[in-house]
């Protein structure tokens, strides 16, 4: 069952967006045919501004899969310490690269349900299993001035040699469009992603790909965009635009059809949708100023969709001043006005905002933001930077706090990362890349205060390179937090505060019968006995090139998750992952892989009728052809 949304709107969005990006390419074509002797496709117009990301919003996660094979190349093209490709002065027109990929892995498994459920049985164990995966991948880029394209589709065929039932093809993409329509006037920025993940998340940095298909959901999302930005020399730069947002979470059939998705709206793992109407406008005073910069603008976002952001809205109007004191050392102040409504899930805030800290520039490439705000009627410490501590050691994280919610941070992922040529997102707060946190956190539709904490060092040598990562979330429920419409409570004689304080202290006696009797029937769910999702994931990568063509990669890890909707257990887990890639030529690459994700405590806990992320072993070689 899909979520249900306003098809046609999105696409008419998106039609309108290829028809813009394709005019602007051809445009493009057309100006860069009459510039032959320059060297940039149309005559070396400087980078269109990128899309500015959501003001007020939480960080989007900083870091990078250490388990991947490529960490270290992926963090240096990021973080733009690896050599920049040499482009010939002789280029003329758009530069369309097209990058196919094949790759073809054989997979064994010791528990080809990972994280059990029906129709396994109560050991939540499918038992061992060969799987044979067929990831394609092509990856499409376009450098030119006018249109700037990059797109990485890399699907997954999975082939079960004895659950033929679990066998299943995995739709895998993203992809950005920024088309330049007018040099210093317009601009049509298009993105999307699909990906799946697993529905109650809990995997952190080791994943599993033997996950059966009742144990998946998949996440889409489509973003459009055009906005406008001129320059005014001295004085400053204008930017405003509208956007539209789509995205859905698409569950398994059986949770969409569990009787208490009927209940409620609120803290539940079924299918899901968000349609997000954006308007932002901000002027940026310029050089004119000296030492002065102010940036004063609004950023709007109306929701429609299910659960807890059904006709919600946030309002953001912000003065933002800041005063370079020294090279160094820049005082930061920001004052503004917030107006944010969920009434869905009975939570509002109308009132101001206001910040106060410093940004230290120890070298070129190094910027860090202190302050202390207060936001969505939250008072916490706001931190995220990028530091080059000495040539060989960097550090990059964050740490903030804020009303969220699992659509909405998908959304604010997709728009605060530019993706880089390797494919790799890369944050447009400060350098470093933008890790999706889906794979940790299952995507419930409640509406939560969230903390979030993201720390990387990476330390480099000419052959070995070292990664320490730590990434931690806690989020609780806010408002009404066993999901029923504020009006539905009402019309009970209750309140959202009162309901908090039965699910605390128990039903009190005084209470009419009617009203125990529908509290009882309330409080008889599982998903009500706990409103909050915590997960840290930490661990030590240790990459070392054992020749030019051999490198051997290996990780361990902790992770300890409680997830919303469940009884509240602590999992806690081991994880493990070594790697060994060979480059047998320019093109054909060979992996083989040991990936261990093994539950030390909280084990067998039936949520919603199924197995809760029992342990798994794999051991996967594969061979990758790039053509």
């Amino acid at each position: 069952m899909a979520p249900a949304g306003p098809g046609p709107k999105l696409r008419l969005v998106l039609l309108a967006g290829i028809a813009l990006a394709t005019a602007s390419s051809a445009w493009a074509q057309s100006s860069d045919s009459s510039n032959s002797g320059s060297s940039a496709g149309d005559g070396g117009l400087p980078a269109p501004p990128s899309l500015p990301p959501p003001s007020g919003s939480l960080l989007p996660p900083f870091g990078a899969d250490p388990t991947s094979p490529a960490l270290r190349d992926r963090l240096m093209d990021v973080l733009g310490l690896n050599e920049p490709a040499q482009v010939s002065s002789a280029a003329v027109g758009p530069a369309w690269q097209f990058k196919p990929q094949l790759t073809v892995s054989e997979e064994f498994t010791d528990n080809a349900s990972a994280s059990g459920g029906p129709p396994v049985g109560p050991t939540g164990n499918a038992g061992s299993d060969f799987i044979t995966l067929i990831p394609p991948q092509l990856q499409i880029l376009n450098t030119s001035d006018r249109v700037r394209v990059n797109i990485t589709y890399n699907p997954t065929a999975e082939i079960y040699a004895e659950n033929s039932g679990f066998s299943q093809f995995r739709q895998n993409g993203n992809g950005t469009t920024l088309a330049t329509l007018f040099p210093d006037l317009l601009y049509f920025d298009l993105r999307g992603s699909i990906t799946q993940q697993p529905v109650f998340g809990g995997f952190g940095a080791v994943g599993t790909g033997t996950l059966p298909p009742n144990e998946q959901e998949t996440l889409s999302q489509v973003s459009a965009t055009p906005y406008f930005s001129h320059g005014f020399g001295g004085a400053g730069t204008l930017q405003a635009g509208v956007g539209y947002i789509y995205s859905s979470t698409e569950a398994p059939k059986d949770l969409n059809q569990a009787p208490l998705l009927q209940l409620g709206n609120n803290g539940f793992y079924g299918s899901q949708w968000l349609a997000t109407d954006r308007l932002f406008a901000n002027f940026t005073t310029g050089q004119d100023f000296g030492r002065l910069q102010d940036v004063i603008g609004t950023d709007d976002s109306f929701y429609d969709g299910s659960g807890a952001l059904k006709s919600a809205q946030r309002v953001l109007v912000t003065n933002d001043v800041s005063y370079a004191v020294t090279r160094f050392v820049s005082a930061l102040g920001e004052i503004g006005y917030e107006n944010l409504s969920y009434p869905n899930a009975g939570f509002a805030y109308v009132g101001g905002v206001w910040s106060a800290g410093v940004r230290l520039t120890p070298s070129a490439d190094s910027s860090i933001t202190l302050e202390y705000r207060h936001i969505d009627g939250i008072n916490s410490p706001f931190v995220y930077g990028s530091w080059q501590i000495t040539p060989r050691l960097r550090a990059f994280g964050g740490y903030s706090e804020g009303i969220s919610s699992f659509e909405q941070d998908q959304q604010n992922t997709l728009l605060s990362g530019n993706a880089t040529q390797t494919g790799v997102a890369a944050s447009a707060l400060v350098a470093a890349p933008v890790l999706n946190n889906a794979n940790y956190f299952g995507g419930n539709q409640s509406l939560n205060r969230s903390r979030r904490l993201d720390a990387t060092a990476l330390y480099t040598f000419d052959r070995d390179t070292f990664t320490a990562t730590v990434d931690y979330q806690r989020s609780s429920e806010v408002g009404n937090p066993a999901g029923l419409p504020t009006s539905l409570l009402t019309g009970y004689g209750l309140t959202p505060q009162f309901l908090n304080f039965v699910l605390v202290h128990g039903i009190p006696s005084f209470i009419q019968g009617f009203q125990r009797q529908f509290l009882e029937e309330v409080l008889q769910f599982e998903h009500l006995t706990t409103q909050t999702s915590t997960n840290l994931v930490g661990g030590l990568t240790w990459q070392h090139d054992l020749t030019p063509d051999l490198t051997s990669q290996l990780y361990v890890g902790y992770a300890k998750t409680r997830q919303a909707g469940t009884t509240g257990t602590d999992q806690q887990f081991a994880l493990v992952s070594a790697t060994l890639t060979y480059n047998f030529t320019a093109t054909l690459t060979g992996h083989a892989t040991f990936a261990g994700h093994y539950q030390t405590s909280g084990g067998n806990e039936v949520e919603f009728g199924r197995n809760f992320n029992d342990s798994d072993s794999t051991f996967t070689v594969s061979l990758t052809r790039t053509f």
